[in-house]
């Protein structure tokens, strides 16, 4: 049986190694015992999900497979790119110092 905690075991690399266009690629390794007995138990959308969930483990993490915490845009359902990401703190920045501050001085604030 297939438990979430094995998820996080380093022990558990249902992964393998090829080459595409002369790049090294790390894949899914559809035979991996584990993966089959838990695709034939659960079916095929708990089996994608887990399939999801360690390619992520293993993109943030390898080496010891630890939940990292991810900024994620659920509108647009991906991560929010670097840009918006700026934008977003320089503005919730510029709040807090406003709020903080109220007027500046001599200077008025614009609005871009």
């Amino acid at each position: 049986m297939f438990r979430v905690e094995n998820l996080k075991n380093p022990k558990l690399h249902p992964f393998k190694i090829i080459e595409i266009d002369g790049k090294i690629e790390e894949i899914i390794d559809e035979e991996d015992e584990k993966l089959k007995a838990l695709k034939d138990e659960w079916g095929d959308e708990i089996y994608n999900a887990v399939i999801v969930a360690l390619k992520e483990l293993n993109e943030y993490n390898p080496s010891g497979r630890f939940v990292v915490p991810e900024l994620w845009n659920y509108k647009e359902e991906e991560k929010p790119h670097s840009k918006r990401l700026i934008y977003i703190i320089l503005d919730f920045i510029f709040v807090i110092v406003i709020e903080d501050l109220g007027e500046i001085g001599d200077f008025e604030i614009l609005y871009l």
